[in-house]
């Protein structure tokens, strides 16, 4: 699992109140091992802005971390439906799924990692645990 990256955090007002500010701080927060504090920052986020995605799959890690896994996996999936087309968001629902024991799931979600970012490491790895072979 990885860390949320800054690097895709959008500012957006509403209220007079910045949801990127709370994006910024709930990542730090989970940097510092912090989720529950993650999370409520994360809701705040979502709370201001329902459409941003990525906060879902930030909220989500934060989740998973604290083995709250069908909550990730359904932060996962809105962040999906939203439109977030990103290898770690599946390889993080992937992992859920596996820790569920819903082997087939987290297959599918490892693969599709794999389709969106061919040189990220970790799903490929999380196959050969599974032991499936990694389709050239």
């Amino acid at each position: 699992m990885t860390a949320p990256s800054p690097t895709t955090i959008r500012r957006s007002s509403w209220g007079g109140e910045d949801a990127g500010v709370y994006t910024l701080r709930g990542n730090a927060y989970y940097k510092k091992g912090q989720y529950g504090r993650a999370i409520a920052d994360f809701d705040q986020t979502i709370g201001l802005d329902p459409n941003y995605a990525f906060a879902y799959s930030f909220r989500g890690n934060a989740y998973l971390k604290t083995g709250q896994h069908d909550r990730a996996i359904a932060d996962y999936d809105r962040a999906i439906e939203l439109g977030v087309e990103d290898a770690e968001t599946y390889y993080n629902r992937g992992s859920a799924y596996q820790t569920k024991g819903q082997y087939d799931r987290a297959i599918a979600d490892f693969d599709k990692a794999i389709e969106l970012n061919p040189q990220y490491a970790a799903p490929a790895e999380a196959l050969k645990r599974l032991g499936k072979p990694i389709q050239p």
